[in-house]
C-alpha cells in the first residue's frame, strides 16, 4: 500500500517515514534479503531511517544491529543515505 501511494505521489505521503529496526538480524531474515532491499529502494531510501531497539531484552545492540543491516544487498551510498536521514522535526 505505502510502495503504492508513493509511486503515485500520493501527498499523503509527503511527511511518512519508515524506521528499519528489527527488520535484519532476526529469524531467516537473510532468506529475504534481496526483497528488503527491493522494498527499501520502492519506498525511497531517503524515507528510511535506522534504528535499534536497544540491547535490551534480547536485542541486538545498536553496533550489532547496524551491523546486520550492512549485510542487506544495498549500495554504499544507500547505505550512507541511510545513516545520514534525520527526519525534518528533528533538524
Amino acid at each position: 500500500m505505502f510502495v503504492d501511494a508513493i509511486a503515485k505521489r500520493d501527498k499523503r505521503m509527503k511527511r511518512v517515514y519508515f524506521d528499519v529496526s528489527g527488520v535484519v538480524g532476526y529469524g531467516q531474515w537473510a532468506e529475504k534479503a534481496s526483497l528488503i532491499a527491493t522494498r527499501i529502494r520502492q519506498l525511497g531510501v531517503g524515507r528510511v531511517l535506522f534504528g535499534s531497539d536497544g540491547a535490551r531484552g534480547g536485542n541486538l545492540s545498536p553496533h550489532d544491529a547496524w551491523a546486520a543491516f550492512r549485510q542487506l544487498p544495498l549500495s554504499d551510498e544507500e547505505f550512507r543515505t541511510i545513516e545520514n536521514n534525520i527526519v525534518p522535526y528533528m533538524r
